[in-house]
């Protein structure tokens, strides 16, 4: 027997309003790197803001009982978890990484929460 999700309400907005966080970080550095007063790469402005509409996207459409969100979410945080690394490494980088590793770590802990099987005996 499982417990009713009203128990677990409370990491699962957890999850979302980190991910709605993660999404604002992303969306606030797209608009910093194009305000640079040394010239926007666009190339990068637009992964930014890519970035930003995936995580976005992952807190809008993260909701129990919907395995698809949950791993497609935790394919976003991985993917930005491995390219946090590949690059020049700086304290933003270090503070996103972070934020990708506390959410990754809270949707993994509580996948019982988005996966079907786990939620089927609820009444």
């Amino acid at each position: 027997m499982t417990t009713p999700l009203h128990h677990h309400d409370n990491r699962y907005r957890l999850a979302r309003a980190l991910l709605l966080l993660n999404a604002l970080t992303w969306l606030g550095l797209g608009i910093a790197h194009l305000l640079r007063s040394t010239g926007p790469n666009w190339v990068l402005a637009l992964l930014l803001f890519a970035n930003a509409a995936a995580f976005f996207s992952a807190a809008y459409l993260l909701q129990p009982k919907r395995s698809w969100a949950f791993y497609f979410t935790q394919i976003i945080l991985l993917a930005n978890i491995l390219l946090s690394v590949t690059d020049q490494f700086g304290w933003i980088d270090a503070l996103t990484m972070m934020l990708h590793l506390i959410i990754f770590g809270l949707l993994f802990f509580t996948r019982h929460l988005y996966t079907q099987s786990a939620l089927d005996d609820e009444p």
